[in-house]
């Protein structure tokens, strides 16, 4: 039987600042024949959402949105994170999907997403070694973190330990 993550309270308003603190610990796979990765993901294997069972789709260049959540690009196994608020996220239209292909893509210092669009967090550290910061925006009441995968989420595996970090207060989701 499959186990529900744990749900941690982490309540955040329009405007807090949320980082992570690059220490982020474990590895996760999305084959049980495929190695283990780290935060960052696999950098060569970078696709988007699928709605069917084949992987075929992951890499064209149309966008599969589902449930009101905006689709993105990023890194197989990275670690990513959506925002949203307290209705469900299917009662509105997704927004502007995100695209995190390119190393200068997932190289910023400070990332504002839309609520319910998906963004790459992966280690939460940029290039030079700064702290990635990532706003909360308007409507937000909740964040969830999650790993990175394209399709057929069954055969998942491995675990992460994130610290996240906000004015005042440190929270570690195991």
């Amino acid at each position: 039987r499959k186990q529900s993550p744990p749900m941690i309270p982490l309540p955040v308003k329009a405007g807090d600042v949320v980082q992570f603190d690059g220490a982020a610990i474990g590895t996760v796979r999305h084959d049980p024949n495929l190695p283990f990765f780290n935060p960052d993901g696999e950098l060569t294997d970078i696709g988007h959402n699928n709605l069917t069972q084949s992987g075929s789709n992951s890499y064209t260049e149309r966008f599969y949105n589902e449930n009101g959540i905006a689709d993105t690009r990023a890194p197989i196994n990275a670690l990513v994170g959506v925002f949203t608020g307290d209705a469900a996220p299917n009662t509105s239209a997704a927004p502007v999907n995100l695209d995190f292909r390119t190393a200068a893509s997932r190289d910023f210092s400070q990332l504002s997403p839309l609520n319910k669009q998906i963004f790459f967090i992966g280690d939460g550290i940029n290039s030079s070694g700064t702290r990635q910061s990532f706003v909360v925006p308007p409507g937000a009441t909740k964040m969830f973190l999650a790993t990175w995968d394209f399709y057929e989420w069954n055969n998942n595996a491995g675990s992460r330990v994130v610290k996240i970090q906000r004015p005042g207060r440190i929270v570690t989701v195991k």
